[in-house]
């Protein structure tokens, strides 16, 4: 089992023991992969108090960039993405939004596909 799979077992498994309600995914998408772009998560309205965020980025990308999750501010988690990608990221999240900053290089190319979730318990 990969790690981001064994990880993504651990966090489900745990919400499940501490009664978490694991909201549908939400989606979204990088618009034009040669453009900076700056996507805002947000939880569901129906969603009460988030515990923990559950992304999942995939698609394809010729050149390299970087991708940044920001919380309240707060740089936090950075992938460089290029090529096939398949990232998952699971986090402890307190806040009703997360940024995702996008900043490629400008002969980027490409397709990336982002799936989303906030927990609540």
């Amino acid at each position: 089992m990969t790690k981001p799979a064994r990880q993504l077992k651990l966090t489900l498994a745990g919400c499940l023991a501490a009664g978490c309600v694991i909201a549908e995914r939400q989606a979204a998408q990088i618009a034009d992969a040669a453009r900076p772009e700056t996507l805002i998560l947000r939880k569901k309205p129906s969603q009460g108090r988030v515990t923990g965020l559950d992304v999942a980025i995939s698609g394809h990308l010729q050149g390299a960039t970087p991708l940044q999750l920001i919380e309240d501010g707060k740089p936090g988690q950075e992938r460089r993405l290029r090529g096939n990608i398949a990232v998952a990221w699971q986090s402890d999240w307190r806040a009703d939004e997360a940024e995702l900053r996008y900043h490629p290089d400008p002969q980027a190319l490409g397709r990336i596909r982002i799936a989303y979730r906030f927990l609540s318990p």
